[in-house]
């Protein structure tokens, strides 16, 4: 009778002596594991569904609206993605906006404002129907919101339509940061960087560059392309177009900056909006920076000339005539006569251009065909002088050609992409008549006096031989 609980007794007491089991549960559930992974920015701002149709949803929430039936639980999470971004917006009716609005504010979770919040960022466009009124029902509600949103809202007035874009642009000035690193740092990191908050912070951000807030001109050129220009070249904005052109170069409107710093804008300038003077469309909202650019591109081309022609002819042993006429031309400039012009390259001379100026500039090319026979390296520079004159300047074993009117058919025409060589000269007249409309020199003797001389009949300015010989 005693075998059984003996036993017993000892089976407890082995029990006992065992280690404890494994614990089957993991001490941190795999969903607290997983929220840790995501950034906390993805548990504020939220975005639409993917694979829902919000149009047939906005127009299921209008009916609902109208018929006064009020918004289900599936209908309040999805009410605030069609207030302004379906078509129907439900913002434009206002029973609609009343009651998406007010079923949000009456429900006791924080989801619905969290997505308004968001929906209102993604669209926001101060004066669009409806936004007044959610940016005043997020303004009394930030506090019942959670982070980030309670704290973005105390620390930049989030929802005051001018006041928070405002304040969030000035921090990313100070920062040297974009806007939207800004609201990153704040907690909402997932914003997309083309919502229409984001676009109104850095339109305030280019306007106050555009003021003068960042002085220096290659720092200004840096933050200007770290803000407003995508990795791939082009505008985070397309219509922020206007207000990034003026930031960078309002602020030279009193002063021209030197040949290296205006080598830089043209670079992002030309990448960005095309050369004016081949695509004047581009340039139609920015009238007046186009024409800074093309009085700076003027200036740059004639340095092309100067410069890539220099090479070219130091391979053809012409290098000694080219310091003389380079401060001859540039002379020229200088007087102020020069409004326009334009380079005409060999195939040599564009390789050099290439290699000298980088993809961005822009020249013609001279192609095979004409009368005259091309050498390697040759380089014409077109200028226009005066309100009427034009010259056509060979770099080497041409002439300086000057037509007194550029529109007489056979001038050439500036910003082509191809010349022959016919087009670049004077063409001959019938036998026994002379040309009034033109004149030729070669580059032998004063040449530079002469050249001068026509130039002062075309525009009434003297050109002083002490500023070129």
């Amino acid at each position: 009778m005693n075998e059984v609980p003996t036993r017993l007794k000892d089976a407890l007491r082995a029990v006992g002596r065992r280690a404890a089991p494994t614990a089957l549960l993991p001490r941190e559930p795999a969903v607290a594991r997983a929220l840790a992974r995501l950034p906390a920015d993805m548990l504020g701002f939220s975005a639409p569904a993917r694979g829902r149709n919000y149009k047939h949803i906005a127009e299921a929430i209008a009916e609902a609206c109208h018929a006064g039936r009020p918004l289900d639980r599936r209908g309040l999470r999805d009410a605030p993605w069609c207030l302004w971004q379906t078509r129907p917006a439900l913002a434009q009716d206002p029973r609609c906006l009343a009651a998406v609005l007010g079923a949000v504010a009456a429900s006791p979770r924080r989801r619905p404002l969290r997505s308004l919040a968001s929906a209102w960022m993604m669209s926001f466009e101060p004066g669009q129907p409806g936004m007044a009124e959610a940016a005043r029902l997020l303004r009394d509600s930030a506090s019942m919101m959670g982070s980030p949103w309670d704290r973005l809202s105390a620390s930049f007035g989030l929802f005051h339509e001018a006041e928070g874009p405002r304040r969030v642009a000035e921090a990313a000035l100070s920062g040297r940061v974009t806007p939207v690193a800004v609201l990153k740092q704040g907690g909402i990191g997932s914003l997309d960087a083309t919502s229409g908050y984001a676009k109104a912070c850095l339109a305030l951000l280019l306007g106050m560059i555009e003021a003068g807030q960042v002085r220096d001109p290659m720092e200004r050129l840096k933050r200007v392309r770290d803000v407003a220009v995508r990795p791939d070249g082009r505008l985070v904005f397309q219509e922020l177009g206007p207000q990034t052109c003026c930031a960078l170069l309002r602020p030279f409107r009193e002063a021209l900056p030197d040949r290296a710093v205006r080598d830089a804008y043209l670079d992002l300038l030309l990448m960005l909006f095309g050369d004016p003077r081949l695509r004047p469309a581009a340039w139609a909202r920015m009238v007046e920076e186009g024409e800074m650019v093309r009085h700076w591109l003027t200036e740059q081309s004639l340095r092309q000339f100067l410069d890539v022609a220099d090479r070219a002819a130091g391979a053809h042993d012409f290098g000694s005539m080219w310091p003389a006429r380079r401060r001859f031309w540039e002379a020229v400039y200088d007087a102020g006569v020069v409004s326009e012009a334009w380079v005409v390259f060999s195939p040599l001379g564009v390789d050099l251009a290439k290699r000298l100026l980088g993809e961005t500039a822009s020249f013609g090319r001279l192609s095979r065909g004409g009368g005259k026979p091309l050498a390697e390296g040759h380089t014409v520079l077109l200028l226009r002088v005066g309100q009427r004159g034009l010259v056509a300047d060979w770099s080497f074993n041409g002439q300086c050609n000057i037509w007194f009117d550029h529109e007489v058919t056979d001038a050439p025409r500036l910003y082509k992409a191809n010349y022959s060589s016919d087009e670049l000269g004077v063409r001959d007249t019938a036998a026994g008549r002379a040309r009034q409309d033109t004149v030729s020199f070669m580059h032998s003797g004063d040449w530079q006096a002469r050249v001068a001389d026509e130039i002062g009949k075309i525009t009434g300015v003297h050109i002083p031989s002490s500023s070129y010989l």
